[in-house]
């Protein structure tokens, strides 16, 4: 087995620009001439620029709700783009023909996303989102509020939120136990990040090497030597939050880390619910592969999670 790559960091962003007249021109003369959904987006993707307060500047601005456009921002971060994409002819022609296809279901139940966030208590001044409600009771919570829609589409609208999904069907018999856990990862985050120390979120696809907890380790190892230290200079503590399961087999790996950094590092592992980080700075990635069997690659990736 051996490194295969590890994938470049995009360059980080900490200061919040300021919106000049000619950027709040820019979206004074393109939000009138999108759609919904291009509007979310838009300002999403600008919100994302301009770093932390964007949100509330384009909000007075357009007099766009601050959760709308944290949809926006959410969901441009998951988009990949091409400046020199042109919509098909196809495409357009469906776009200016009314009627035709079959319509989406925020065309049907405008702002369900919204709804469907305040179903979770959404806080966007938390670094950590959860519920450990099953897809079928916010199905029905969201029929309750005149949307009616399957479990799937739930799922679907998740996905698409940036929610990760439970695997574990024992969620509904711990859920007391769970909801206490997730809230003292947030309560720790906030202190973490509060004190202006790195809070990172480390997750592991493809977990099935024995070499995983080692790789891991590894991997953290990579992250603070070529981001997290030049990040946090005066950092003494890391916050390391992870669904690893294998919890008691990291601590070895991780013990050289926390040897070579002199850093105290904390770790939390999160129960099997619904979870969404939604203050996502950068994102470190590294693979493993092992070529000789042919078997998906290992990999680990790195979120920072952004202070508010």
């Amino acid at each position: 087995m051996g490194v295969s790559h590890i994938d470049a960091i995009n360059p980080l962003c900490y200061d919040c620009p300021m919106m000049d007249k000619h950027l709040r021109h820019t979206v004074e003369v393109t939000i009138p001439r999108l759609d919904e959904k291009g509007r979310r987006l838009f300002l999403g993707a600008l919100a994302q620029y301009l770093g932390h307060g964007g949100i509330t500047e384009l909000s007075e601005l357009t007099g766009v709700s601050r959760g709308t456009i944290t949809l926006g921002k959410a969901e441009a971060q998951e988009t990949e783009g091409d400046a020199k994409a042109r919509s098909a002819v196809s495409i357009l022609m469906r776009v200016r023909t009314e009627g035709a296809g079959r319509k989406s279901v925020e065309s049907t139940h405008p702002g369900i996303k919204e709804e469907l966030l305040a179903l979770l208590d959404f806080n966007e001044e938390l670094p950590l989102c959860w519920t450990t409600k099953s897809l079928r009771i916010l199905a029905d919570e969201l029929g309750h509020r005149g949307m009616a829609v399957s479990y799937v589409t739930v799922k679907t609208l998740l996905e698409e939120l940036g929610f990760s999904l439970p695997k574990d069907k024992r969620v509904a018999k711990r859920r007391g136990q769970y909801v206490a856990q997730l809230a003292f990862i947030n309560e720790k985050a906030c202190t973490f990040l509060k004190q202006g120390m790195p809070v990172i979120m480390v997750e592991i696809k493809n977990p099935k090497p024995p070499i995983m907890e080692t790789f891991g380790a590894n991997t953290i190892k990579g992250w603070w030597a070529s981001v997290g230290r030049q990040r946090f200079p005066k950092a003494s503590e890391l916050f390391i939050i992870t669904r690893l399961e294998t919890g008691d087999l990291f601590k070895e790996p991780l013990q050289s880390f926390v040897d070579e950094s002199d850093l105290a590092v904390h770790v939390s592992l999160l129960p099997p619910c619904t979870m969404r980080w939604n203050k996502i700075e950068h994102t470190y990635h590294c693979s493993l592969t092992n070529t000789a069997d042919g078997s998906p690659p290992l990999t680990v990736s790195i979120a920072l999670v952004e202070s508010s």
